[in-house]
């Protein structure tokens, strides 16, 4: 995935898919719907999205959003801005109609989260879905094991090809042992705390909020972040998006 994202840098738009398609595939099969298999999953589609597959990168952009709403994991406005631009453009062309540019953008917008706040979630999670020591232990257990595979995946792609030649049987072991970790403690997790993953998989839809909003009353969120910030305005029946031109830092093709 690493790999692909200096590839998309330089312009090399089809060795990057490429690498991200493959990478991608196999960190959801070792992975299954974890933090990393959706980052691996959310460059996919930013390749696709460059090879103007717009109908396939909207798939990966789905694929990887939906797992991302179940996992407490870290996702910067700037890895939702290329969803927003595909959206934008993709409703300019006529390709996709704005009420759906709109949903697409606002439910993107509800995964964007800080380290802090993705902690808050898994902590407020874990409190919720634990009945007792085991339950407790159980999702701990799970959250050490899940984080020590993020540090291991993430000093792997920061090694040097030298570095990886010499060290490549002794980070292969690593993985593979965390891997296996991770899916046992997963597992148990699952069969000592089930409320855990529920919680975690209620995303907040566009129908709850205007549910929850009497008549008169909106709710005006804004996105800070790079290339522009984006609002978005939800009343109890209806919903608007704007990218906010005036603040631009970087183009967007004439947007």
């Amino acid at each position: 995935a690493e790999r692909a994202t200096v590839e998309l840098e330089f312009g090399e738009i089809d060795a990057a898919l490429a690498f991200a398609t493959q990478a991608a595939d196999e960190l959801q099969a070792q992975l299954p719907d974890t933090s990393l298999a959706a980052r691996a999953r959310l460059i996919e589609a930013v390749a696709l999205s460059a090879a103007g597959r717009t109908d396939d990168a909207f798939a990966a952009f789905d694929a990887a959003f939906q797992i991302y709403g179940q996992t407490p994991a870290e996702l910067r406005y700037e890895s939702v801005w290329p969803l927003i631009r595909l959206a934008t453009l993709a409703a300019r062309t006529g390709a996709i109609t704005e009420a759906e540019r709109d949903r697409r953008i606002f439910e993107a917008a509800q995964l964007v989260r800080s380290v802090g706040l993705a902690a808050d979630i898994a902590r407020n999670a874990a409190a919720a879905a634990s009945g007792d020591d085991a339950a407790s232990r159980a999702i701990r257990d799970w959250q050490v094991a899940e984080e020590r595979l993020r540090r291991l995946y993430a000093a792997a792609a920061r090694t040097d090809s030298l570095a990886a030649a010499v060290n490549s049987a002794r980070i292969e072991a690593e993985l593979q042992e965390a891997i296996a970790t991770e899916a046992a403690l997963r597992a148990r997790r699952d069969a000592v705390a089930p409320d855990y993953q529920r919680i975690i998989q209620a995303p907040v839809t566009l129908q709850s909020v205007q549910d929850a909003l009497a008549p008169g009353e909106v709710l005006y969120q804004v996105l800070y972040g790079q290339p522009r910030p984006t609002a978005i305005l939800v009343t109890p029946d209806s919903l608007q998006v704007e990218v906010l031109e005036g603040f631009a830092t970087a183009e967007l093709e004439d947007l």
